[in-house]
């Protein structure tokens, strides 16, 4: 039976975690939301102006 990476290499991937990088963690990080909403509502949205694109510009 295959073992885990971690458990097969346990030096290299310790060394692999610690120089994982990347952006440094929020303090006050953002939460991630979902919302639905009935296609009337988008319709209007969309209706009244320039969207965030078209803002950029």
């Amino acid at each position: 039976m295959a073992k885990p990476f971690a458990k097969a290499f346990p030096a290299l991937a310790e060394k692999m975690r610690k120089n994982a990088g990347g952006r440094p963690k929020a303090e006050n990080p953002k939460v991630a939301v979902s919302l639905r909403l009935d296609p009337e509502v988008v319709s209007r949205f969309k209706s009244e102006g320039a969207g965030l694109a078209d803002a950029h510009e």
